[in-house]
């Protein structure tokens, strides 16, 4: 399953108002795919420079 497919996944969860088995709040959730998708499309040399700060 892809990040956009999770996301998808989820906002018609969220929309439904079906409760989820997810154990955090699905907006919690929808946060955590989001930040992964845009770290996936982050060009190498940020990404480099963003480990290295952290070391």
């Amino acid at each position: 399953m892809t990040v956009d497919q999770l996301i998808a996944h989820a906002e018609q969860i969220k929309g439904s108002g079906y409760s989820s088995k997810i154990p955090v709040p699905i907006n919690v959730f929808l946060e955590i795919a989001r930040d992964a998708k845009a770290w996936q499309s982050t060009p190498d040399l940020m990404k480099d420079a963003i480990k290295a700060a952290r070391e």
